[in-house]
């Protein structure tokens, strides 16, 4: 370990070089104290795609399962049994990207790369890489690797507001969700939550991609997990079996979605995602 302003090292948990004068470790777009680890000196310059998150937060808090080669943004890639592969090296879309895992052996080789964060999205779809929604639409994702991935994008989510004033815990809310393998659960839609509050039963929320109506990206997976299934029905209990109807007849399944729609993320999510939602809180709100 060098000293703090001794001559220039690399760090042994991130394997940037720090500066020989004030033994900060440079990614490229930002600086990081080392003896912090996970914090950043300046604000992300993505930090507007990300409102849930510090700014200053290294890995969005995570830097055991993600990385962040430059100091910019999270872009999740998994293989087809649902296990979480790595970072690209740029820009988000919001779409998981999926690979098979001799594909993403051969990438890397033919790259010279040592990790995926080393390559970008285009390298990652050159070499056979697919997104979620292609993944399970050619069948290509079984149930299993589905819940695995939705499992894994919950349980990295951030809002500490949430956290503070109900409670929200992400991996907890990530133990909790299930692929509902016969589409018994939620029929035409994609989520569903079955609660039981006389507490013999645990409250399990399932899902179910439909290709319907929306993208499985990133942001509209976490939106209706988080803010319509977990706070609106579970926490708030907005459209409880005998309100959902319009709310003109005492419902208040509209408010799950004003839920969704006032959300941190929603200025992130897909058009086709903020369209189905306006056109569902519009025939709840009667």
């Amino acid at each position: 370990m060098m000293e703090k302003h001794g001559i220039q090292d690399h760090s042994t948990f991130t394997g940037k070089e720090r500066d020989s004068e004030t033994g900060y470790g440079y990614f490229g777009a930002r600086y990081m104290d080392h003896e912090l680890m996970t914090m950043w000196l300046s604000v992300d310059p993505m930090a507007d795609k990300y409102p849930s998150i510090s700014p200053y937060a290294y890995c969005a808090w995570n830097p055991v399962k993600l990385v962040d080669p430059d100091g910019r943004e999270i872009n999740p890639v998994y293989s087809k049994e649902g296990d979480f592969l790595g970072n690209t090296k740029e820009g988000f879309t919001g779409h998981p990207l999926i690979m098979n895992r001799r594909d993403y052996e051969v990438m890397l080789e033919i790259n010279g790369a040592d990790c995926i964060s080393e390559l970008s999205e285009k390298d990652v779809k050159d070499n056979g890489g697919i997104t979620f929604d292609d993944a399970e639409k050619n069948g290509a994702l079984s149930g299993i690797a589905q819940e695995k991935i939705v499992k894994d994008i919950i349980s990295q989510y951030s809002d500490p507001k949430l956290s503070q004033d109900y409670g929200f815990n992400a991996t907890a809310l990530a133990n909790i969700i299930k692929y509902d393998t016969d589409g018994s659960r939620v029929g035409t839609t994609n989520f569903a939550t079955v609660s039981s509050k006389s507490g013999k039963f645990p409250t399990m929320f399932y899902f179910r991609h439909n290709n319907n109506a929306y993208e499985f990206t990133v942001e509209n997976i976490t939106s209706s997990l988080v803010y319509h299934e977990w706070f609106g029905h579970e926490v708030m209990g907005y459209g409880s079996p005998n309100q959902m109807a319009t709310a003109s007849r005492g419902g208040t399944h509209y408010a799950c979605y004003l839920s969704v729609m006032t959300s941190p993320l929603w200025s992130r999510t897909t058009p086709d995602y903020q369209k189905f939602n306006k056109a569902m809180f519009n025939i709840f709100f009667k």
